[in-house]
């Protein structure tokens, strides 16, 4: 067993990776940026959203959303 460096993610703090199985991309946290990020591991690229308050948790819901728990809310993100 080996570890790869994924130079393509540039976080202050990752937290929370969740692998979207059906998507084939990685989602995390950057909590002081107050962003989620999507890796894309076959393209090699990331996207991000912003949010409007620290997000702390993730996880992934049916119909192409992600769920996010942040300081002060319980947020919903549309990824269509």
């Amino acid at each position: 067993m080996g570890m790869t460096r994924i130079d393509a993610i540039r976080c202050m703090v990752g937290e929370a990776p969740v692998w979207d199985d059906a998507g084939q991309a990685l989602f995390l946290l950057d909590i002081p940026r107050q962003l989620v990020l999507r890796y894309d591991p076959v393209a090699g690229t990331v996207q991000s959203w912003e949010c409007p308050s620290p997000p702390t948790a993730l996880a992934l819901a049916d119909r192409g959303e992600v769920l996010l728990a942040c300081k002060d809310a319980v947020l919903r993100l549309d990824l269509r």
